[in-house]
């Protein structure tokens, strides 16, 4: 995304293009086990503890009331980033392949990981993708 594509984007949201605002992350696992995050703009100035944005994230969606939160992260500057994720674990029993077959997609430029709170984490919409056009392929062995 470029400069202007984001100042569009905050235009359309409400914010000063000229500022940008803060992005903080919340990382949660659902009781079946995905992994996914909620994501929150704060404007320039404004402050949030972490306990107060897991607060809000689960009046705004309460399907994530028996989330556990496993980390909210703050990363510098703006990320836009997908929204459903898997770590390495996930993947690997979603597709039934092994962590090195993971590890080698990621070094042929296949999928895309994103480190997070120290972990590794993967865009389920990215794999979606990447199994489509089948850049990579599920073990489908009973």
């Amino acid at each position: 995304m470029n400069k202007q594509e984001l100042k569009s984007i905050l235009h359309t949201l409400g914010l000063d293009a000229e500022c940008e605002p803060t992005v903080l992350y919340v990382f949660y696992r659902m009781p079946d086990g995905w992994v996914s995050n909620f994501s929150l703009s704060l404007r320039e100035g404004e402050r949030m503890s972490d306990e107060e944005v897991v607060e809000l994230m689960r009046r705004e969606y309460p399907a994530t009331r028996e989330a556990a939160p496993l980390a909210v992260e703050r990363p510098e500057g703006v990320r836009w980033l997908p929204t459903e994720w898997v770590d390495t674990a996930d993947l690997c029993q979603w597709l039934k392949v092994s962590r090195r077959t993971v590890e080698r997609w990621m070094s042929r430029g296949l999928i895309k990981g994103y480190r997070m709170g120290g972990r590794l984490y993967f865009s389920r919409s990215e794999v979606d993708r990447a199994l489509i056009e089948g850049r990579v392929k599920q073990n489908v062995s009973d």
